[in-house]
């Protein structure tokens, strides 16, 4: 591994700390960091950018995410687009995605420059939403994806399919749909959560007018349309991957 691209948290963007790490890091390793133009007013001088649309652009090895969870979906789509995975610095509270610190990177990137570490896939949702056929938005998941009711009073009427087969309706507020990944959020509070490594989606009504409905777990039976994944070294585990 020799390039680097970052992505910070502009709350935590300013702290020096993160500055003169990443240039003793550049200057013990000699590895070359990159930003986006995006966030060039929260980077030092030194940082490079990168311009994805270039036909001349680096080869990312890696995606150091600077913040908490919510930072590293956010940098998901950096991620997907040069197919790096995502190493995880945790700034924020809770850190579910993130197992590296500031204290700790020195270690965690030689770890990686030593190949002392792991990829850990995770599932993606692709997703999309049409109307008269025609589809006006898609975009890929890293959480999960949400049918909601918007502003209406009312509860609206839902019908869930997989893999062409009808699994149930329901009057709700919305659903929630989860890979692995996010269902540690709304559907473990619903009553259900998933391992990592499971190849598996779960579907949770908001708030069912009927109260008897649970999550409920769908298998992955189709293609991958790509993954964000986690870095592990010896007992710790690191972050490399990418999404919402």
């Amino acid at each position: 591994m020799k390039n680097f691209a970052i992505f910070v948290n502009p709350a935590f963007a300013e702290k020096p700390a993160i500055s003169g790490l990443l240039k003793d890091l550049a200057t013990e390793y000699r590895i070359n960091f990159y930003g986006i133009r995006e966030q060039r007013d929260l980077l030092p001088e030194e940082i490079s950018f990168l311009d994805p649309d270039s036909p001349a652009r680096p080869e990312i090895d890696c995606v150091l995410v600077f913040g908490g969870d919510g930072t590293i979906l956010k940098a998901k789509d950096l991620a997907l687009s040069f197919g790096a995975p995502v190493l995880g610095i945790n700034l924020g509270w809770l850190g579910f995605l993130s197992e590296t610190t500031l204290g700790e990177l020195k270690t965690s990137i030689r770890d990686l420059l030593n190949h002392k570490y792991r990829l850990l896939p995770r599932m993606l949702i692709n997703c999309q939403l049409r109307r008269n056929k025609e589809i006006i938005f898609k975009g890929l998941a890293l959480n999960d994806a949400v049918i909601h009711k918007a502003d209406t009073p009312r509860l609206i009427h839902v019908r869930i399919f997989t893999g062409g087969r009808f699994v149930f309706d329901t009057r709700c507020d919305g659903v929630v749909a989860s890979t692995p990944t996010g269902s540690t959020a709304y559907s473990l509070a619903a009553g259900a959560a998933g391992h990592r490594d499971q190849p598996a989606q779960s579907a949770s009504a908001h708030d069912p007018s009927d109260g008897l409905f649970h999550p409920g777990y769908h298998s992955d039976a189709g293609p991958r349309t790509g993954g964000a994944c986690h870095l592990a070294a010896g007992r710790r585990q690191l972050q490399p991957a990418g999404g919402k």
